[in-house]
């Protein structure tokens, strides 16, 4: 036995007998939460009353065989006393003369003495080895305990000692063996009645490499990562799944994270060029690749968004947004952009130079081609009414400035 824990409060079975005198690592350790509610359960199933009728019946049937058996040894003794006595009695008829007959008639004597003693012996061996005989007081007591055995088992009032002492009653001994299947623990109870069964039960895994699914574990982690998906939403994922960790407990980023370090399995990033995120490896892009691609800035983007130019995915809440786009349609947003610039007005002192361009008034990048008529129009006619640019300059006189 072994106790871990706060206080002791996590006995477990260990087999350590080699590590401690001969240095070699420890054989195996099983938690006796997993295998004492087992033993529990068939111990008061072994002990119910209809069951202990039973037994009480195969103790009568016992007693019956025992009887006969001590009548055969009863016969037994009385034929090597009978012997011995004999041979006590020709000693005693020989002649005092005749002494060469009366030392072998001696030997004789002895020789049944000896066998008679050795019989003796054998039948108290037996009376040993015998269980007690029940009377019918006894049978009556063993059928009321069998009715409130189980309110017996778990009131308050009894001791894990208590309980271990009605167990050692019926079992002489149980083995455990936690190498033979994988989150398993194999039982063999050896009963005092020479009975034997064998049980098989799940037990608490706190390595990932001793799981079943553990192969399951690792696919799924990977095949929602290779989604974009971010360590928090794996771990819901996970969760939801039927998946847990090695405490039994629901999956958490951090647990996540270490998983992934560990199983190697690095984080989905979209594919750079000079430093410009430009693709995802499903064929989908980031807003930054979007931008990249047509030529616009990125706010030019979130602007299409808004208008319901572009509709972006979103593999889970809080997860990176997706864009769609055929070469078709790069080219249709690209020719549409080319058709809302134009070159920048001089204003002020000194003018643009004729390569600076700017978004035309009125008609944004982001206003769709079928808008640009009108706001064309307006602005044709704006351009007329306003007035032709002054160039103006600065006079000081006496400390007054004057345009």
């Amino acid at each position: 036995m072994r106790y871990r824990g706060a206080r002791g409060k996590r006995p477990g079975y260990v087999c350590n007998t080699n590590a401690i005198e001969l240095g070699e690592p420890r054989c195996q350790e099983v938690n006796a939460t997993d295998v004492d509610p087992l033993v529990e359960r068939l111990v008061l199933q072994a002990l119910e009353p209809d069951k202990l009728a039973l037994a009480v019946e195969a103790f009568a049937h016992l007693t019956r065989e025992r009887a006969g058996l001590d009548h055969q040894w009863q016969l037994r003794l009385e034929r090597a006393r009978f012997e011995a006595e004999r041979a006590k009695r020709q000693y005693d008829a020989v002649e005092p003369e005749n002494r060469l007959v009366a030392r072998n008639l001696e030997r004789h004597w002895e020789a049944k003495l000896r066998a008679g003693e050795a019989v003796e012996r054998d039948y108290a061996q037996w009376q040993g080895q015998q269980t007690t005989v029940l009377s019918t007081t006894d049978r009556q007591e063993i059928l009321a305990l069998g009715q409130n055995l189980p309110a017996l088992w778990h009131a308050a009032t009894t001791t894990p000692a208590d309980r271990k002492r009605i167990i050692r009653l019926v079992v002489r001994d149980v083995i455990l063996d936690r190498t033979r299947a994988p989150e398993q623990v194999w039982l063999q109870l050896n009963w005092q009645t020479g009975a034997m069964t064998q049980h098989w039960v799940p037990r608490h895994v706190t390595r990932y490499g001793e799981r079943t699914n553990v192969a399951q574990l690792r696919e799924r982690l990977q095949a929602l990562k290779a989604t974009g998906m971010q360590d928090q939403a794996i771990a819901v994922r996970l969760s939801t799944a039927g998946f847990s960790t090695g405490t039994g407990g629901p999956f958490t980023r951090g647990i996540v994270w270490s998983l992934r370090k560990r199983w190697g399995i690095g984080a989905v990033r979209p594919a750079r060029t000079q430093g410009v995120q430009r693709q995802w490896p499903d064929g989908s892009y980031p807003l930054a690749g979007v931008a990249d691609r047509i030529g616009v800035h990125i706010r030019t983007v979130h602007t299409w968004i808004a208008r319901g130019m572009l509709v972006p995915s979103q593999a889970y809440k809080g997860g990176p947004l997706k864009i769609g786009l055929t070469e078709e349609r790069i080219e249709a947003l690209r020719d549409y952009v080319a058709r809302v610039r134009r070159p920048r007005r001089a204003h002020g002192i000194g003018g643009a130079s004729d390569g600076t361009l700017r978004t035309e008034a009125g008609a944004s990048p982001g206003r769709p081609p079928h808008q640009l008529g009108a706001a064309r129009g307006a602005q044709d006619h704006r351009q007329r009414a306003r007035p032709a640019a002054v160039d103006t300059t600065t006079v000081t006189d006496g400390g007054h400035r004057h345009a």
